[in-house]
């Protein structure tokens, strides 16, 4: 019958029939346990009068002299125990330890041991801090869940996960290639216990190790944990010559007492442990405070190079050296001599961490000037490649973490009771006097914890599995020692209980009295014991409790704290550590029986006459409080920014018509939330998804293309790709390091395909000595099936790179990026290309060319697409679908196009991710086209539109390059304009004017070289963001004689259209190529051969119908300016005006990049019956002022000329939504006046 220790011991407690026989019992207990954990590594243990070499070695006989049990260690030296049985809230005094101090004073004892199941009075404690020789104090209860046999039975190994064998695999393989590494893994996801078994591979028998932790109770820990699980004999050693090892201000630290091994800083015997030959496996656990005492073993005492050196959080390994400082010890630095070989000579490195810390370019540029040199995990020079990275995506979906939610209070403080009021002025009296030092109890942090109280109580309403119900255990994390033990006397209050519990019963009568909760302070002060007892009493509370138990601290509880059953986190102040605040959500990610979600509270105090929203975006506080945890977490999890609504899941509390207390739930369903949950994207930076993930891509690339550019490859590459040598060396390189990072994303999607399980892990091209050969041999397998627009660009770009180390850089950065980002980019909608691509595109003025904003396209998208567009549970309805941009460059509205209609389709049932990635095809293959003059651009948009379904065919994929200016026959080509000029009919001759363009005859390229029907007509919705420029800029790549051919030739098509449709001439200004887009627009939508109302022309073969709609970016000049009046009275006639969105923020007054013109959306659908018709609108991107009325607008009535000539109304009167936000800056108090049409 299988027993634990705590059951065992309770039953001696019961028992035994006085203290000897308890005592007894229990040092065989302590006997038992001592054998049973390698942490000891304990070769033989006896009791006192047992001891065999008792009297040969002290000279004394078995009477009782204070000293209970004797232990041989695994390196020869004797261990005298002691064992102390006591309550658990009983402290053992200095008195109590005197006999066995004073036996024990004996050099044959190389460590004194104190078995304790209580806490020490403080001059006990002081006793054994600086005892010698050493005194470690045992904490026996750390032990009451080990599992204790009658018999004695071999300790099972433990078995890798299989998510953690894939990760030993990669890294393992890395290390036989490279000299340095990265590995990083969701916090909680089993680092330390991966790290063993690596280097149980890595390393040979009798080898080195050498494992450097940020602090003793990290290295205790690490020490443990290879102790338990090793499969073979490791001799350890533990350096460290100060408790306070932490470093960086840090509070989280143990004495050395607290350690129950040998610890030394004693380089000569460092390098006699690491000199001797021996079987066994020489593992060092240290500081990185302490390194300096391995240097000199090594520099001074010659020791041996270890053959592997490990980095827990590496994170800490970063940051800023002084340029050329001489490498002297007294200018000593561990955390960043760990990377010099005249430091540590090791034969490899490991750098793990769940936070990689980049820093960026600006930031790197900026130190540089000042004299220092920045080093962070990026320096593929300092770490080397990443291995493997494990995300909290991947982690929570292979079920090694569990997932979490945020919750957010805002509370007013009005709602706190006097009486409450006067309690917590009083608790900050008393820490005043305390601490002889005035401290300011503020309204922020008496609204803070009610917050918290209410989180904690369960007032965050939601349904079914969101749901967090009363939260039992809690960490809280507070800013300073005197805030956090404010927080923590301050959540006791029997006021705030009554206050909690009345705001329960008005929301419900008979409700529940509200939970007691009993909050603890924690700081540095506190020794090991007072810790763990603490943890265990936070992980011990049970649900039916009607306590709850808080733990406050500063930093005490951020790495290594381990308590799985843990339900939420709080920041009760302003977090400004990403990595901080990254490290803490880790403790609640734990996964445990019967947990579902980790919550994170976070409390929002609402200064009076302000909402929660205001609280958000205006006040300082609310901003760094939600805004920073969402962006910390966003920086670690992408799906934050995928699915905010699902993450920020945050409760309306009960009672919710009291005034006083705000929560948000962020429910899209839920319209009147809407406008909150945009305050609390715009506070925490998710309102622009995915821009973090194109950030890193953009990043990635630029490193790469400067690492082309310094490598003198410019000309190599442009030969490769097609282009002219004269162009800027540094745009050729961009485009190559573009091309292979596509390559590489994509990759990275077809290695989770089934039918592709050959195809290697991009973390093991990383880990390989020649990652250009692996790519290349990967891709030409690629190939062989399809994607040829993606990678034989790629290709031959990797064909022309040397076989030198730089180039290997470049393409191992961008692999990592690609592995890291290319899962959360495919669900984002996200053209991460475009910003890249167009600042670099050659001629982007003169062709007018300019890169639409990617939440510009998503929002684009989804005012044209809206839940009548199509019917959502008919499939065939939706392949019929034909959407259209006629100058689609790197895809960026045709992705927000394809995220809207995925997010319209989930609106309407739920997809599954088999589900989802079918659909994305379908829509690849059947429903978007793109037209574009630039090829590369193309190729890039067709490798973003295939990310989120790689099984795409390529061949039916709707991308096509025209030809566009000069060609080698003579003639000119105008590029999509050129559809202007097509009919269906096989003979050309039908047109009087001129000869029409077959469709066969435009010269279009299907990305993948397919001969696919382009179609010129009876398109569902064309959006487009089309090119703006005047003669004036254009056409200067070419020679004057080419430009004036160029306008002949778009004049002449200009001329034909104004011949078969005479108003759809009139639009086109001959001197502006936008003016030719709109026309173009009504023909993509107008339905090609017979039915419906017919034009007057004879030579007409289109016609429009009732359906179809535009989406357009176009400069709101068009609205106003008498230039635009044709433009004006083509849609009034054409079209119903459903939209118009200008911006009037006067930092973003524009939808595009790169340009500074006032631009607008515009969304227009087929002239419908009146009946049918929305009202037309003309919202406001930007400010709004704080009116609650609802306005309505007359459009101008000069607008626009109606069918019959009549000058009328264009569109119909606009409606004003109620609106809720704050006032614009000052430069427009009023409600600012919609544009004039």
């Amino acid at each position: 019958m299988v027993q634990t220790v705590g059951e065992t011991l309770d039953r001696i407690r019961r028992d035994s029939r006085d203290e000897y026989e308890k005592g007894f019992w229990f040092e065989n207990l302590t006997m038992r346990v001592l054998k049973d954990n390698p942490e000891y590594e304990i070769e033989k243990v006896q009791r006192w009068k047992d001891w065999e070499e008792r009297e040969a070695l002290t000279g004394l006989d078995g009477w009782d002299i204070g000293i209970d049990l004797v232990a041989r260690h695994k390196d020869g030296s004797w261990i005298a125990i002691q064992c102390k049985c006591y309550a658990e809230d009983h402290r053992l005094s200095k008195s109590d330890l005197n006999d066995f101090l004073v036996a024990t004073q004996n050099p044959l004892y190389s460590m004194r041991w104190i078995v304790l199941t209580c806490d020490l009075t403080g001059p006990a404690e002081a006793v054994i801090r600086d005892g010698s020789p050493p005194i470690s104090r045992i904490d026996f209860l750390r032990h009451l869940d080990d599992p204790i046999s009658e018999e004695e039975a071999e300790r099972p190994v433990r078995t890798p996960w299989p998510r953690q064998l894939e990760t030993i695999d990669k890294v393992v393989h890395g290390l036989k290639h490279h000299d340095r590494g990265r590995m990083t893994m969701a916090c909680g996801t089993g680092k330390t216990f991966t790290s063993l078994r690596i280097a149980e591979q890595v390393v040979p028998d009798g080898g080195r190790i050498l494992f450097l932790a940020p602090s003793i109770a990290l290295v205790s820990q690490a020490r443990r944990e290879w102790l338990r699980h090793t499969v073979r004999p490791l001799e350890c050693r533990v350096v460290c010559s100060d408790y306070s090892a932490g470093g960086r201000g840090e509070t989280n630290e143990i004495h050395l007492y607290g350690l129950e091994c040998p610890v030394t800083s004693d380089p000569e015997e460092l390098a006699q442990l690491l000199s001797q030959e021996s079987d066994n496996t020489r593992v060092v656990f240290c500081t990185y405070q302490s390194l300096m005492h391995l240097t000199r073993a090594q520099r001074d005492h010659q020791a041996p190079a270890f053959d592997l050196t490990i980095c827990d959080e590496a994170h800490r390994t970063t940051g800023v050296d002084r340029a050329g400082s001489p490498h002297l010890l007294d200018e000593y630095n561990g955390f960043q001599s760990v990377h010099r070989e005249e430091f540590l000579r090791s034969q490899k490195r490991l750098y793990m961490t769940a936070t990689p810390r980049i820093y960026t370019a600006s930031s790197v540029l900026a130190m540089k000037t000042k004299g220092f040199e920045t080093v962070d995990m990026s320096d593929l020079e300092v770490y080397g490649p990443e291995l493997d990275f494990l995300s909290f995506k991947d982690a929570v979906n292979e079920r090694l973490l569990s997932d979490y939610r945020v919750i957010v209070f805002g509370v007013h403080d009005e709602n706190i009771t006097p009486g409450l009021r006067e309690a917590w002025l009083g608790i900050g009296e008393y820490l005043s006097e305390e601490r002889q030092n005035p401290f300011v109890v503020t309204g922020e942090d008496m609204m803070r914890l009610l917050g918290t109280s209410l989180a904690i109580n369960g007032f965050a309403q939601s349904e079914g599995l969101e749901q967090p119900g009363r939260l039992h255990r809690t960490i809280a994390f507070a800013n300073s020692i005197i805030r956090s033990r404010f927080f923590a006397e301050g959540l006791k209050q029997r006021q705030l209980r009554s206050l909690i519990t009345r705001r329960a019963r008005q929301a419900e009568e008979g409700a529940d009295r509200s939970l007691k909760i009993e909050a603890q302070h924690l700081d540095g002060r506190n020794n090991a014991y007072q810790r763990l007892q603490a943890l265990r009493r936070l992980g011990k509370a049970g649900d039916e409790d009607e306590t709850a138990q808080v733990l406050c601290n500063v930093r005490l509880f951020g790495e290594g704290v381990d308590v799985p059953t843990l339900d939420a986190i709080v920041f009760m102040e302003p977090r400004d550590s990403q990595v901080d605040i990254v490290q803490a959500v880790g403790r609640v990610m734990r996964l445990a029986e019967g947990k579902k979600l980790g919550y994170i509270i976070v409390p929002i105090p609402i200064a009076p006459g302000e909402d929660l929203p205001q609280a958000l975006s205006e006040g300082s506080d609310g901003f760094r409080a939600l805004g920073q945890v969402l962006r910390a977490l966003q920086s670690h999890d992408g799906r934050l920014a995928e699915e905010p609504f699902k993450f920020v899941t945050i409760g309306k509390p009960a009672g919710e018509e009291h005034e006083g207390i705000e929560g948000i739930q962020l429910d899209l369903d839920l319209s009147q939330d809407l406008g909150i949950y945009a305050h609390v994207v715009a506070a925490s930076g998710l309102g622009r998804p995915g821009l973090l993930v194109a950030d890193q891509i953009t990043y990635a690339v630029r490193r790469a293309a400067a690492i082309f550019e310094e490598g003198d490859l410019a000309e190599d590459l442009a030969t490769a790709m097609g282009l002219t040598v004269d162009r800027n060396h540094r745009d050729i390189c961009t485009i190559a390091a573009l091309l292979v990072g596509n390559a590489c994303l994509l990759h990275r999607r077809l290695s989770d395909m089934p039918h592709m399980e050959w195809l290697d892990d991009l973390a093991r091209v990383s880990g390989d000595p020649f990652p250009a050969e692996a790519l290349q041999r990967d891709w030409e397998k690629i190939l062989e099936q399809d994607y040829k627009p993606v990678f034989e660009p790629a290709l031959a770009v990797l064909g022309v790179l040397p076989l030198r180390r730089f180039a290997s850089s470049a393409l191992c950065i961008l692999a990592e990026c690609a592995n890291r980002t290319a899962t959360s980019l495919s669900e984002l909608g996200y053209d991460h290309a475009g910003p890249l691509y167009h600042r670099i595109l050659p001629n982007a003025e003169a062709t007018g060319s300019f890169y639409t904003n990617n939440l510009s396209a998503l929002l684009l998208a989804r005012l044209a697409i809206g839940q009548d567009f199509v019917d959502w549970g008919d499939e065939e309805a939706i392949r019929r679908l034909r959407i259209m941009d006629p100058a689609c460059g790197t895809g960026t509205l045709l992705m927000g196009v394809m995220h809207v209609l995925k997010s319209r389709l989930g609106e309407h049932r739920r997809l599954s991710d088999d589900e989802t990635s079918d659909f994305h095809k379908l829509i690849v293959e059947n429903v978007l086209h793109g037209l574009d003059i630039n090829r590369h651009a193309v190729q890039l948009a067709a490798c973003n539109l295939t990310l989120g379904a790689p099984t795409v065919d390529y061949r039916r994929i709707n991308l096509f390059t025209l030809k566009h200016g000069p060609q080698p026959d003579g003639t000119v080509r105008a590029g999509s304009l050129e559809i202007l000029g097509t009919t269906d009919s096989k003979d050309p001759l039908g047109s009087l004017v001129r000869p029409l363009a077959t469709q066969q005859g435009l010269g279009a390229a299907q990305v993948d070289d397919t001969d696919l029907e382009l179609p010129t007509g009876d398109l569902d919705l064309v959006i487009m963001n089309p090119p703006f420029t005047n003669n004036v800029k254009r056409g200067r790549q070419y020679t004057t004689e080419q430009v004036k051919q160029m306008q002949q030739h778009e004049l002449g098509l200009r001329d034909h259209l104004t011949h078969v449709d005479p108003q759809a001439g009139q639009v086109i200004d001959a001197n502006s190529i936008s003016t030719f887009f709109t026309p173009l627009a009504d023909q993509l939508l107008s339905k090609k051969g017979g039915g419906g109302e017919k034009r007057t022309d004879p030579t007409l073969v289109s016609i429009r119908t009732s359906a179809g709609t535009l989406a357009k970016i176009l400069p709101a000049t068009g609205c106003v300016s008498a230039s635009g009046l044709e433009e004006r009275r083509f849609f009034a006639d054409r079209f119903h005006i459903e939209r118009i969105i200008t911006s009037h923020d006067p930092k973003r007054i524009n939808f595009s990049e790169n340009t500074a013109i006032h631009e607008c959306l515009l969304i227009a659908r087929r002239a419908q019956d009146p009946p049918r018709q929305r009202p037309s609108s003309s919202p406001f991107a930007g400010c709004l002022p704080p009116l609650r009325k609802r306005w309505r607008w007359p459009m101008p009535s000069q607008a626009g000329v109606g069918p019959s000539g009549a000058a009328e109304p264009f569109g119909r009167p606009s409606g004003w939504p109620k609106v809720s936000g704050r006032r614009c800056n000052g430069s427009t108090p009023d409600w600012p006046k919609p544009p004039t049409l």
